[in-house]
């Protein structure tokens, strides 16, 4: 069996009010992923993370978190973490930024179906 482990995507969030996707899981292929979301600037900034199951269209109930405030925690830039998200052939993670600076990484490992 084929997989890949490590970082499997990286962005930059452009802070424009839409949904970036982060990653997709390629064709016959299932993965198990960690979301670190890291704001870069020392500036609040409000985060969406969405893991959507296998369509291009976000619902409600694929968000595992919506408008979270970075000013409740102790520094506006600590990371943001969501680990062992199970994830099936076309699923995706996007993510939203009120503001720039925001970064994504997902790691995990990547396997064939």
């Amino acid at each position: 069996m084929a997989y890949v482990q490590g970082q499997l995507d990286a962005v930059d969030v452009a802070g424009t009010g839409t949904l970036t996707t982060c990653y997709t899981v390629p064709a016959s292929k299932h993965a198990s992923v960690n979301i670190t979301v890291a704001n870069r600037a020392d500036t609040a900034t409000e985060i969406r993370i969405a893991h959507i199951k296998g369509s291009a269209t976000v619902a409600n109930e694929d968000y595992l978190m919506y408008d979270f405030p970075t000013n409740v925690l102790a520094d506006n830039r600590a990371p943001i973490q969501f680990t062992g998200i199970v994830m099936a052939a076309a699923d995706t993670i996007r993510v939203f930024s009120s503001a720039s600076a925001v970064s994504v990484a997902v790691n995990g490992i990547e396997e064939d179906d």
